[in-house]
């Protein structure tokens, strides 16, 4: 269930099964953030510019917003010496199985320097009572939400590869999740992950940077 062009496509979005659309947030404090290597062009020139106060008001503000709309967050404190962290979209894919379980496929992290992170969300993720999914010795990269997107409310992933992830993570993941993927093929190194340059709205709307 891999489909690699529009060519390729069977089906509609309508004609997908319904699934939940997520109603929770996971967010990590950014305490330890910080613009330290070098390891996408967007931080070339910026190492040591963070300003932290600056950082922690617009993450309150970004919670806050959250939770006055509804929304709960759980929260992962960031870790000294993992500064990006913050970032917890790329960690981990999560999903819900068609009986209803929720698990995580946890990520094989592209760069030395953020390797660190995933065991932190592994043992949120455990504590929660989410099943652990690995990914097999096939796969080399794979940075979860950063590059796989589910659509909302359907079940179908959009999966982004070329720069972090390996496109034999998808094949894996149909498999063992039972969902469809459209595999999408990224060739600009400044839009390394699926989410720099494509955000879901919901089934039937998207926000790109075309």
């Amino acid at each position: 269930m891999i489909y690699r062009s529009a060519d390729d496509l069977d089906f509609t979005i309508s004609s997908l099964p319904a699934v939940p659309v997520p109603g929770r947030v996971l967010m990590t404090t950014p305490a330890h953030f910080q613009v330290r290597y070098v390891i996408n062009p967007h931080m070339k020139g910026n190492v040591g510019d963070v300003d932290v106060e600056l950082a922690r008001e617009q993450w309150d503000s970004l919670r806050a917003v959250y939770e006055a709309i509804g929304i709960p967050t759980s929260v992962v404190e960031g870790v000294s010496g993992l500064p990006d962290m913050v970032f917890c979209a790329n960690q981990t894919l999560p999903y819900r199985r068609s009986d209803g379980r929720t698990g995580i496929v946890p990520s094989l992290m592209y760069a030395p320097e953020r390797r660190g992170e995933v065991a932190h969300y592994r043992q949120f993720f455990a504590s929660i009572d989410y099943e652990i999914t690995p990914l097999p010795n096939r796969v080399d990269e794979f940075e979860g939400c950063g590059d796989a997107l589910w659509v909302p409310g359907r079940q179908l992933l959009l999966g982004g590869y070329g720069f972090r992830t390996d496109e034999a993570a998808y094949e894996f993941l149909s498999e063992e999740l039972e969902t469809p993927i459209v595999s999408l093929n990224l060739s600009d190194p400044d839009f390394y992950h699926l989410d720099t340059c494509l955000c879901l709205l919901d089934a039937e709307t998207v926000l790109i940077y075309p």
